[in-house]
């Protein structure tokens, strides 16, 4: 892929050769360059790629992506100046992944807590249907062929979008995924198009990070701008930003919570050791009969969040309730223990 073709979108200067150079791969590990490479340097948490740029073409990459405002030693050639190379990156691995969330469906949910949970749930309700769907989350990320155990919960920009491509070519219809404050912060879903986006939570975590809540549900909040036309947002009516979240998105809204107020609520709620049993339901009338597995309040919340996402995605009320009631544990989640 052509350069010009591969920052499509991306303000960028670059001399002529390099310019029209040919683009074999894309990284930002110099580690990981290899002839005909694009190298992207990301200044991060403990370590600046901006240092590795010569190593990287000793390496054989064909040009080095960096931030204009940064002052690189004297005698360096090849370079392409972005003004944000975490977006630069972005556009780039969408670009040269052929944007595969734009064809197919997608689900992003974020929040502090409930992320794995409804993202398994969704994907249950997804393959109750008929509809294999694929998985990017905390415990792992399933691509329709592959299971491959999670490094993070939210993987890269580069590796994001080759997952989605590999479950496009092995078949998969939709994918749903977990999306951290930290990658939506860092930009690395940027480019990723969700028909359906989820905030659950938010509470007094990750603040090491994002040193204060103001950033931490700014960075929260990124997710509804990648809404597809279209595309809605799905909010925990029970936490105390829904108000001021729901104003700032331009999308359609649906809520869920324990509490009336909600659009999608639930109520008969039976609560054992073994599970909860429930009827979820919607402001339009409809309801769906519930019998799950998953203990405590929180999941009965989790349930809620998923029912909202699959019902605005236009899944039938049986379908959504099979699915829910196929997901009979989650990994890590208040795995029962028996004894003996």
């Amino acid at each position: 892929m052509k350069l010009k073709k591969l920052l499509s979108g991306i303000a960028f200067n670059a001399g002529g050769p390099v310019r029209n150079a040919d683009i074999s791969s894309l990284t930002s590990n110099s580690g990981e360059v290899k002839k005909g490479s694009l190298f992207v340097a990301i200044d991060g948490a403990n370590l600046d790629g901006h240092m590795f740029v010569r190593d990287a073409l000793k390496r054989g990459a064909v040009a080095a992506v960096v931030d204009r405002r940064k002052k690189l030693s004297p005698g360096i050639t090849n370079l392409v100046k972005v003004s944000d190379t975490r977006k630069a990156l972005s556009v780039a691995a969408k670009n040269f992944y052929g944007s595969p969330s734009s064809a197919m469906k997608v689900v992003g949910i974020t929040g502090t807590n409930g992320k794995t949970t409804i993202s398994l749930l969704i994907e249950s309700v997804f393959n109750a249907s008929g509809v294999r769907s694929g998985l990017i989350g905390t415990i792992e990320y399933r691509t329709g062929k592959s299971v491959v155990p999670a490094v993070h919960t939210t993987p890269g920009a580069i590796e994001l979008n080759a997952l989605l491509k590999d479950m496009r070519k092995n078949g998969i219809k939709a994918a749903v995924m977990e999306v951290s404050s930290h990658a939506l912060d860092q930009k690395r879903a940027d480019d990723i198009l969700f028909d359906a986006a989820i905030f659950t939570n938010l509470t007094r975590e990750h603040l090491d990070y994002h040193k204060d809540l103001k950033r931490y549900f700014m960075a929260k909040a990124r997710i509804f701008n990648n809404l597809k036309k279209g595309g809605f947002a799905v909010i925990n009516a029970d936490d105390r930003y829904a108000p001021r979240l729901k104003k700032m998105i331009k999308h359609k809204c649906l809520t869920y919570g324990l509490g009336k107020k909600a659009w999608v609520t639930c109520e008969n709620v039976q609560t054992t050791l073994d599970g909860s049993s429930f009827v979820v339901k919607m402001r339009d009338g409809g309801t769906i009969p519930v019998n799950t597995n998953l203990v405590g309040e929180h999941n009965i919340s989790n349930v809620l969040a998923a029912a909202a996402c699959c019902y605005g995605l236009g899944m039938g009320a049986r379908e959504i309730k099979r699915g829910i009631e196929n997901l009979k544990s989650v990994p890590g989640r208040l795995e029962p223990v028996v004894s003996r």
